[in-house]
């Protein structure tokens, strides 16, 4: 097979496929690189692979198979210690993992720590140009703290994690389904506050965008 010749190329097309909601092909391209990126003895695009498919099952609810492929990634970038990107990608993972599992401890301290990381790689490449990845993956992380946070009661902090994923989707606008997904939690949550005006304007902002 071709593919496992560029083993980036597929697992970034296996990422894209999962996100399109093509578990089945993103599955099978997914196996394709991982095995191929194993071959290279690349930790970095291995560990990539890892929470890629850890993220698959994430997708699916299975949370306790995404928890064990965090920790995976996490065990292989052991041995790469300057690979702090891909290691708080994995930490994402597992805090909301953990918290979709009832362990909201562990799990907020989790996800701060990786809200916390990727804003400072953010600082750090500031006075250069910030790859939009960067931002893509703290607002991911802040939706995620959203969540943990209002399944654990805490609806003022689940706002302010939102509000604040939110403000950053705005400013980016280069992903306008991610943008809407926020306004609908940020909606949501104004509801749930009993604020049904904010709500309503977000509502109708994310109608906008289709």
């Amino acid at each position: 097979d071709l593919r496992a010749h560029a083993p980036r190329l597929a697992l970034n097309h296996a990422k894209s496929l999962v996100d399109r909601g093509q578990i089945p092909a993103g599955r099978e391209l997914l196996d394709l690189a991982e095995q191929a990126l194993r071959q290279t003895g690349d930790l970095t695009n291995i560990a990539n692979a890892i929470v890629a498919r850890g993220m698959l099952e994430r997708a699916q609810g299975r949370y306790k198979a995404a928890l064990a492929c965090a920790g995976e990634a996490q065990a292989v970038l052991a041995a790469a210690p300057g690979e702090r990107y891909r290691w708080l990608q994995a930490e994402r993972l597992r805090g909301f993992c953990l918290g979709m599992q009832d362990q909201p401890e562990e799990a907020l301290a989790a996800l701060q720590r990786a809200a916390a990381g990727f804003r400072q790689l953010a600082e750090a490449a500031a006075e250069s140009n910030v790859p939009l990845t960067l931002f893509h993956d703290l607002a991911e992380t802040l939706g995620d703290l959203g969540v943990v946070f209002f399944r654990d009661g805490q609806l003022l902090e689940a706002q302010k994690s939102v509000l604040e994923a939110l403000q950053l989707r705005r400013t980016i606008r280069t992903n306008l389904i991610a943008l809407a997904v926020a306004l609908n939690n940020a909606g949501y949550l104004h509801c749930q506050a009993g604020e049904y005006k904010k709500a309503w304007l977000l509502f109708e902002e994310a109608l906008i965008l289709g």
